[in-house]
């Protein structure tokens, strides 16, 4: 139950931010404050900006703590929005379940590899796509993989 409460409030905080224009880019545990009586507060806003989804302009991939960086962050990915947020808090949901982070890699590359067993099948992707992530052939080579059959978006 006290999950389900503290995800509640989580999801609710970081709707009132996107509903402000502004990305946390950095939800964590060590970002979740909580008080004696179970109120949950969202801290260290250092790596958030200000961002509106009709205006397209280029955010940095270097966001986020590496074990709750979404895919299309790790594949260096400049034009996103709140679901890097959501992607955080999916984390940080599972986290709280198991009692330990799902992902803790030490490089992109090795969080990949945990997240694609994960993942599953790709999907196929366009020459666009691969403009937004300009990481993708740094990884495909490293996975001895056709790019046409995976990507994480």
């Amino acid at each position: 139950m006290q999950v389900r409460c503290y995800m509640q409030q989580l999801l609710s905080g970081l709707q009132h931010c996107h509903e402000k224009g502004i990305l946390h880019r950095d939800i964590k545990g060590s970002n979740i404050l909580i008080d004696k009586s179970g109120m949950l507060k969202i801290g260290d806003f250092g790596l958030s900006n200000y961002f509106q989804p009709r205006q397209k302009r280029p955010l940095t991939s270097r966001v986020v703590t590496l074990w709750y960086r979404a895919p299309e962050l790790i594949l260096g990915s400049t034009d996103y929005g709140v679901g890097i947020d959501l992607w955080s808090a999916g984390c940080l949901l599972a986290e709280m379940f198991l009692g330990r982070p799902i992902m803790p890699g030490r490089t992109e590359v090795k969080l990949l590899c945990q997240l694609i067993p994960r993942r599953g099948r790709g999907v196929e992707i366009s020459r666009d796509t691969l403009g937004k992530k300009p990481m993708l052939f740094h990884f495909q080579n490293y996975f001895k993989l056709a790019i046409s059959s995976w990507v994480l978006s």
